[in-house]
């Protein structure tokens, strides 16, 4: 299925509402129980996103920039059984972030093979694992600079296979994401489909 396709497809999943947050995130573990009731939380338009779009691809293995509590990824599990690896990366930075129940949550849902690392690109960490695999799919889930993300594009890529999908997020509440996400698809000459979501996330095909 080709991408205009999945993007009619999800919309209209989208706006039948039926599949809602609750139904996909209330046995996963949150670090305050007061989240729950946050808008975040319980926007239909946020990890119901991932849920239907793991309907309609296929990938066996998986990477994530930006780990947070790991919603996105169990919401696309809870639909799709191919993924065999997972690889999440932290971009290390001043603020404190630990991955315990990010990787609570996603054990839940995954008893493949899962990775993680803190750190930079230029660690060899980082490195050793990545280099490994050959992400079908990637998704980019951070706040950065636009150097900092014309550098993660440009590196996820080039360790896609063709036909990998590449999602990125806050492509409409950070103009710094929708800048280099933009400039990005000029130059590996792909067109993308930009959803409605949360915060705006758009798709490539390599």
């Amino acid at each position: 299925m080709n991408l205009p396709e999945i993007y009619r497809q999800i919309v209209a999943e989208l706006n039948k509402g039926i599949v809602t947050p609750r139904i996909l995130l209330d046995r996963l573990r949150v670090s305050d129980e007061v989240y729950r009731k946050s808008s975040e939380y319980q926007d239909s338009r946020y990890v119901p996103f991932f849920y239907h779009l793991g309907k309609f691809i296929s990938p066996k293995n998986l990477f994530q920039l930006g780990v947070s509590l790991g919603f996105p990824i169990c919401s696309l599990l809870q639909s799709c059984e191919s993924v065999e690896k997972i690889f999440l990366f932290q971009p290390r930075s001043n603020q404190f972030f630990s991955p315990r129940l990010a990787i609570s949550n996603i054990k839940d849902y995954f008893k493949g093979d899962l990775g993680y690392s803190y750190g930079h690109f230029t660690d060899v960490e980082f490195t050793e694992n990545f280099d490994k695999g050959n992400w079908d799919f990637a998704f980019v889930n951070v706040i950065a600079t636009l150097d900092s993300y014309r550098n993660y594009l440009d590196l996820i890529w080039q360790q896609m296979p063709v036909g990998g999908i590449l999602a990125v997020d806050y492509l409409s509440s950070y103009q710094e994401s929708k800048e280099a996400f933009s400039i990005f698809c000029k130059i590996v000459n792909r067109e993308p489909v930009v959803f409605d979501t949360r915060n705006g996330t758009g798709l490539i095909q390599k």
